[in-house]
């Protein structure tokens, strides 16, 4: 939930970027920034990965507590 809630933060501010470069008819280079986000965006993707893969054998663990009750 906090992934998603800042990687929306993060478009909205590119979104803002955008118009304020359109408002003041000047170019930034965001050739470093992107390539950074497309870091985060591998490690995000692992991090997703394994937090499913967490969650899964969280419940594993707790069916297997249910069958043995």
């Amino acid at each position: 939930m906090l992934v998603k809630a800042l990687l929306n933060a993060n478009d909205t501010l590119l979104a803002e970027l955008q118009k304020l470069c359109n408002a003041t008819n000047h170019a930034i280079d965001l050739t470093k920034f992107i390539s950074k986000m497309n870091d985060m965006n591998f490690c995000k993707n692992r991090l997703v990965l394994m937090l499913k893969i967490q969650h899964k054998a969280s419940q594993e663990m707790v069916l297997r507590e249910q069958m043995a009750d």
